[in-house]
């Protein structure tokens, strides 16, 4: 047998939960509760609006959490005084137990109205063995997932490692984004026969009227290439984003 790792994804919503309040703790705590070995973040603010107090999200997660890390930038505005003079940064991000040994980050192609969208791609070290481990967040209209989608496959043929990618990718499970990724990688839940695992809108629920929502879409994924095998995936409940965490245990091929 290979080595055992768990990975996790979150869209953490530059850390405000589904009761509009900002709260990293409550975004740390999710990931301790499942402690993974290396985790892909989106919509992760540093110092890059007055909702997230213009805090470097980034890096208070990576120190409260203890973990090496890389953020991949796909906004990026001017400094301000508010910001400490320091850039403004909305992205993706990657912690991880282990080292980054190398990292990369891809422009995804979109339309030029569009919000730029990137594509993080890492390799990781875990007690010795390797991962190639990307996260992305990609745009909302089918077109450009598309167009997205090729261009994160045409990176998928340059790695010989063990890939595990996962991500907010705007998508359904029978769109045909999803279906173009799945002719390179098995999705995790699809392939442990978890149903639809819906992760967004994040549940909710409003103690003065009662009301509720739960999660209607499955929008977010853990996918991984063939040779990687799924041990086992779940959800992640919690009011600290809009969307819900995913996480998988997967083993690697010895």
């Amino acid at each position: 047998m290979g080595d055992t790792l768990q990975v996790l994804s979150y869209n953490v919503h530059g850390g405000i939960g589904v009761d509009g309040r900002l709260d990293l703790d409550r975004v740390a705590s999710v990931v301790r509760r499942v402690d993974p070995d290396v985790v892909g973040l989106q919509e992760v603010d540093r110092r890059f609006r007055a909702s997230s107090e213009y805090e470097d999200q980034f890096a208070v997660l990576r120190d409260r959490l203890d973990a090496h890390g890389v953020f991949a930038p796909a906004l990026e505005r001017e400094a301000t005084d508010d910001s400490g003079g320091d850039p403004r940064q909305y992205g993706n991000a990657v912690l991880s137990r282990g080292p980054v040994r190398s990292s990369r980050t891809l422009e995804l192609p979109a339309d030029p109205e569009s919000e730029r969208r990137v594509l993080l791609v890492t390799d990781v070290e875990l007690e010795g063995t390797s991962l190639s481990f990307a996260t992305t967040h990609l745009c909302l209209t089918a077109d450009e997932r598309r167009r997205q989608v090729g261009a994160i496959l045409d990176v998928a043929m340059e790695t010989q490692l063990p890939q595990v990618l996962v991500g907010d990718f705007n998508a359904s499970p029978d769109s045909a984004s999803v279906s173009a990724l799945t002719e390179t990688y098995v999705d995790a839940f699809d392939d442990r026969g978890a149903g639809d695992a819906p992760t967004f809108p994040a549940s909710s629920s409003d103690a003065g009227t009662g009301e509720s929502t739960t999660p209607e879409r499955r929008i977010d994924y853990v996918f991984c290439t063939p040779d990687v095998t799924v041990r086992s995936v779940r959800r992640v409940d919690s009011p600290a984003s809009d969307h819900l965490a995913l996480t998988a245990t997967l083993e690697l091929p010895s």
